[in-house]
């Protein structure tokens, strides 16, 4: 999937998807930020030169994952633009690190401020800021 917008590229993987998903509709509605929303199905191989091609002319790379950060997804994807020579601000949101404890899907995102609300506040203040999320 490959729903395009404008300034913004989030990239998503797994049932992390359905929560970029709800990212991008707030997004939309209540920042009228219009993202682009894209679905990287499987991470290996990456397939990292078109994936360049696709977000060379995004000014924010945001991905959404239901992993650790360290060595996750957002770092694969990171790792793959620069090799390609892609140099953008780039946010990745999932688990700091260590172990996530069970529990209610919906308290464990909010205790990592992960909801989708959360997510969207902070990629709508990255537009209308300088400074780094």
């Amino acid at each position: 999937m490959h729903v395009k917008g404008k300034r913004v590229a989030m990239l998503s993987t797994g049932r992390a998807v359905i929560w970029a998903e709800e990212v991008r509709d707030i997004l939309e509605e209540v920042y009228k930020i219009k993202p682009s929303l894209i679905e990287i199905p499987a991470i290996v191989p990456l397939d990292k030169q078109n994936l360049a091609n696709i977000l060379n002319g995004y000014s924010i790379i945001v991905t959404i994952e239901d992993h650790i950060l360290s060595a996750g997804f957002g770092t694969l994807i990171e790792n793959a633009l620069i090799m390609c020579g892609i140099s953008k601000k780039y946010m990745h949101f999932g688990y700091e690190s260590g172990i996530i404890e069970h529990g209610k899907v919906e308290d464990i995102l909010n205790k990592y401020n992960l909801l989708p609300y959360q997510i969207a506040k902070r990629i709508s203040n990255a537009l209308t800021t300088k400074s780094n999320p």
